[in-house]
């Protein structure tokens, strides 16, 4: 993480001495010259053109970089020996490299991995006056220069396959008849019902809602499925038995719900002016706001049978920060490529559920009108096919953004259990397959720049890795996606670590 530097400072070590800091008492290091943190030197091999004139250059790679800090150590005869005492022991020799923090006037804090090689002056001078020039020395190995602060962010294991491109966590088609109650699920999820039970039903291929009570009584079915933070919802074949008269009726889908106090929400509005609207809130700590006011869906009546499609995506590269969108289309038409509603908030970040509730709004004179679908189902992420040949398995994904120039190397932490765990850039196609077994106590910890694999923190795996494919993140948005033969929704989770490079 960023130290806090200020601009034009420079700082070895997380503890280390800071230099570039201008006091009204002496000790301190004024810098006056740097070197080494424009492009590294390039590995070059020129070679003649046989039989004309004229030569070939190749400079695809970076050699280490050499830093050099240079300026003028102010102090006084009583002071200087214990100020050059500590720079001595910053800029000591290391086995590994260490963090070389410093920050450029326009930018945030910035770092490079480096090893000292000591500081040098004038030590005469030094002693005399209490002043001297000096040079701290630094070597580079990776001529990477990095985003001091660290991006981790964490892709959970989504559950079973689904159809597509799609993780589903939750299906359900209603193939079945219940009296009282929405029975089980295709996926074998059971509901939480609000409301009373002999409200709700299904008759073979559609759920149904019959709003007998009062206005403002919210009816809800919630599938009971493992609370995530990302969601990809998708309503079926939504349709109100009545035109709405006094007062609208409202389809509410509620995505990260965390509990009954803090949730987003996408609204459904049968008006009484024969229009569907759409709108997004949010609820947090039982106070509602809205997001995107009611937006009228041309095309769109109160005798259309609907699908709807609501979006929840934490982060692209921002942890606290999510997109949050929908879309409404008739029933038998083409799905649009655009949402009707979007909008960003980083209000509620927890992991949730998803819920499906109507509302007869204040006003509504509608004898028990009748809410029902044809289907509902909750996805995570993008699919990916293990072996090849065979459908896609469980995973989700996550788009990670590298704000630099250069491809920056990437850490996975793979914690079980889970059965052949799978990591992929669904942007450029790469995979990093590992055949193996791990259990719920186990992490497989994958380093691409460093190209090694090791369980538990240092029992080496790097032969579980299928043909080893150190797949960087490169400039821009990179869509990660993880899954595995089998995993335990919940517990099984990616942990991605990288900081943007620049060169």
């Amino acid at each position: 993480m960023a130290i806090g530097l200020n601009e034009y400072e420079f700082q070895l070590n997380d503890t280390g001495v800071r230099l570039g800091v201008l006091t009204s008492l002496p000790p301190y290091f004024d810098v006056s010259r740097v070197s080494g943190l424009d492009n590294a030197p390039y590995r070059e091999t020129v070679r003649d053109h046989e039989g004309a004139d004229g030569s070939f250059i190749d400079a695809e790679l970076e050699k280490g970089r050499d830093i050099i800090v240079e300026g003028m150590v102010y102090g006084d005869t009583s002071n200087i020996e214990g100020y050059l005492d500590s720079l001595k022991a910053n800029y000591a020799p290391v086995q590994s490299p260490i963090p070389f923090y410093f920050r450029p006037g326009s930018v945030a804090e910035r770092l490079l991995f480096v090893k000292p090689r000591g500081v040098h002056y004038d030590w005469d001078t030094a002693r005399r006056i209490g002043c001297t020039s000096m040079q701290c020395a630094l070597y580079a190995e990776d001529p990477r220069i990095y985003d001091a602060n660290l991006t981790s962010t964490i892709i959970a294991y989504g559950g079973v396959a689904g159809n597509g491109l799609n993780f589903v966590t939750f299906r359900d088609t209603y193939s079945r008849v219940t009296a009282s109650g929405l029975g089980t699920a295709d996926t074998g999820h059971t509901y939480t019902l609000t409301g009373t039970a002999a409200d709700f039903s299904t008759d073979g291929t559609k759920a149904k809602i019959t709003l007998n009570a009062s206005t403002t009584t919210v009816y809800t079915a919630q599938p009971n499925v493992t609370a995530v933070v990302n969601h990809y919802a998708y309503v079926q074949g939504l349709f109100l038995s009545a035109t709405p008269t006094g007062g609208s009726i409202s389809a509410l889908l509620d995505v990260r719900a965390v509990d009954a106090s803090n949730y987003y929400r996408a609204e459904l509005i049968w008006t009484t002016s024969n229009t569907i609207q759409i709108a997004l809130s949010k609820t947090v700590a039982s106070v509602n706001s809205s997001l995107v006011a009611a937006t009228t869906v041309g095309g769109l009546t109160a005798a259309s049978l609907i699908n709807v499609r609501v979006e929840l995506e934490q982060g692209q590269g921002v942890a606290t920060t999510s997109a949050f969108r929908a879309k409404v289309w008739a029933q038998g038409t083409a799905e649009p490529a655009a949402f009707n509603v979007e909008a960003f908030d980083g209000a509620v970040t927890a992991a949730g559920g998803f819920k499906i509730n109507a509302v007869r709004n204040a006003g509504n004179t509608n004898v028990a009108p009748i809410l029902s679908w044809d289907q509902a189902e909750q996805d995570e992420g993008i699919g990916f096919n293990v072996d090849f040949g065979g459908g896609a398995l469980p995973g989700t994904s996550f788009n990670l953004t590298n704000i630099g120039n250069r491809p920056t190397p990437v850490q996975y932490v793979i914690q079980g259990p889970c059965d052949n765990p799978i990591v992929t850039n669904t942007t450029t196609g790469q995979s990093m397959l590992f055949i193996t077994s791990l259990s719920a106590s186990d992490t497989l910890t994958v380093n691409t720049r460093d190209k090694t694999v090791y369980l538990n923190g240092n029992i080496n795996r790097r032969n579980t890795l299928q043909a080893p494919n150190w797949f960087f993140l490169n400039p821009g948005v990179n869509n990660i996606a993880f899954g595995a033969a089998s995993g335990t929704p919940g517990t099984t989770q990616l942990t991605v670590s990288y900081r943007s490079a620049w060169r």
